[in-house]
């Protein structure tokens, strides 16, 4: 994981020290105003790596029944959309507007008898405003494809505490977000080659470059996070090398930048991104990797951007009303302390339970989730668990109509206040109680939502929906 969070670090620095390359100053000074509209494409070159892997994978034959799996993966795996930028940031980045949409279209083979044509718009919008230490601002805005309305985040959600506020400001302290800005173009100008030329300024980095600038950049992450909280020591921040992973193909990363005018009028970013999914896998876990295939992803990115509207740009907000939008507040209920539990009885079960572990048995198409796990999830303190010889009794006063549910491994009955159901058999993996997704939904009211399986760390995450709201 450590080196997973490694390279999405370093692609954030080159995202931003990419545009700031060196000599130029139009190139190393940050733009404050100015829109972009960006094209982004993903295109897989060779899908028969990545095919053959997926022919090795066993899935389970009653998703199998609704699902092709593997057509819908190859289908998912490509990309073509849209996406704007809106800028307007102070000198001295205490005021920042940003407006950030996109939208793309996927053609997705769920079957042999069903294609669907999907297009998704996304949106995020900042508003912040550190200049008045009495009245901070940060508002945050999200529009997703799976949210009906609008999300707004405030500096309430955020900053939890003085000290969480105190490190936002240290993030966007002028001195500070210079030297970040330094950083990034030191390294980008030591690890990769860059061309000058007329109105062309041309960036090329290879595999060798790619994992050198995320060595050297997690090397000095520490120091990087001390700007952030000088308080707090750092040093244990190691993160292992990345030398001799496979993470760019042949092609590398080539970005060209077009200048009229003494101003940045477009450019043109492709990365040719070939990596092995084994070679990964054994290096994050130190696991064997048990397929045949390496599981190639071969496939390039390419992103073209229009520069304009420089001094300008005026950042559009959308109108956000009751009946149009929600706050993390409207999500879920605060835990609330009471003397009187009944005056808590809406709070559990929580909204939303999102949990992971080592292993999702699947029994005659049912998916089985660990019990305790789950519950204490669900129900924090206010649900107990005791285990009598494989007889178990779950109390809470918050269950629905009920307060004592009683069951046993590898039985079909269970009982409410001593009321008969039958349930799926629970199961024990490893020592831990397993019960089946429809125990939950028959049992609590729950809605199960998701389960995947994660290849890189043989993790697998479920989630589910209470019925509180």
């Amino acid at each position: 994981m450590k080196k997973i969070i490694s390279i999405l670090l370093a692609i954030l620095m080159l995202t931003t020290s990419v545009s700031a390359a060196e000599l130029p100053a139009l190139l190393t000074e940050v733009i404050t105003n100015y829109t972009a509209d960006y094209s982004i494409s993903v295109t897989f070159d060779s899908s028969e790596e990545i095919a053959a892997l997926l022919d090795e994978i066993e899935f389970s034959q009653a998703l199998n029944n609704y699902v092709d799996v593997k057509s819908l993966l190859r289908t998912l795996l490509a990309y073509d959309g849209t996406m704007r930028l809106q800028a307007d940031i102070s000198d001295d980045y205490k005021k920042i507007k940003l407006a950030l949409t996109a939208e793309s279209e996927h053609d997705i083979d769920v079957n042999s008898n069903l294609n669907v044509g999907i297009n998704a718009k996304m949106g995020m919008w900042i508003n912040m405003d550190l200049s008045n230490d009495e009245a901070p601002v940060f508002d945050i805005i999200y529009s997703y494809p799976f949210l009906n309305k609008y999300m707004k985040m405030t500096i309430d959600d955020i900053a939890f505490d003085e000290t969480a506020l105190e490190k936002i400001k240290s993030v966007f302290d002028k001195n500070y977000m210079d030297s970040m800005q330094k950083i990034g173009t030191d390294l980008l100008a030591k690890h990769s080659q860059i061309e000058l030329g007329g109105s062309k300024y041309i960036i090329k980095m290879d595999n060798n470059g790619l994992t050198s600038y995320i060595d050297e950049l997690m090397s000095i992450l520490p120091e990087i996070m001390s700007g952030i909280a000088p308080e707090e020591d750092f040093s244990y921040f190691e993160f292992p090398s990345v030398k001799g992973w496979q993470i760019l193909g042949k092609d590398g990363m080539r970005c060209v930048y077009n200048v009229s005018g003494n101003k940045l009028k477009s450019s043109n970013v492709n990365v040719d991104i070939s990596v092995d999914i084994a070679q990964i896998y054994k290096a994050l876990t130190g696991g064997e990797w048990i397929y045949e295939s390496d599981g190639l992803l071969d496939f390039t990115i390419n992103i073209d951007t229009d520069f304009k509207a420089y001094g300008v740009t005026k950042v559009e907000f959308p109108v956000l009303t009751d009946e149009n939008s929600f706050t993390l507040t409207d999500m879920g209920h605060q835990y609330i302390e009471s003397e009187e539990p009944a005056d808590n009885a809406n709070t559990y079960p929580v909204w939303y339970v999102s949990e992971s572990c080592g292993a999702l048995p699947i029994i005659d198409g049912e998916i089985y989730v660990p019990l305790r796990q789950t519950i204490e999830a669900g129900y924090f303190d206010s649900a107990s668990i005791e285990y009598n010889n494989g007889n178990i009794t779950l109390t809470s006063e918050f269950f629905p109509g009920y307060t004592t549910l009683e069951f046993a491994i590898d039985s079909t009955d269970a009982y409410t206040d001593g009321a008969k159901h039958a349930i799926a058999k629970p199961i024990l993996v490893d020592g831990t109680t397993y019960v089946s997704n429809t125990f939950f939904s028959d049992m609590l009211g729950w809605e199960f939502t998701y389960a995947e399986h994660n290849l890189l760390n043989d993790y697998y995450h479920y989630t589910f929906y209470t019925t509180t709201y």
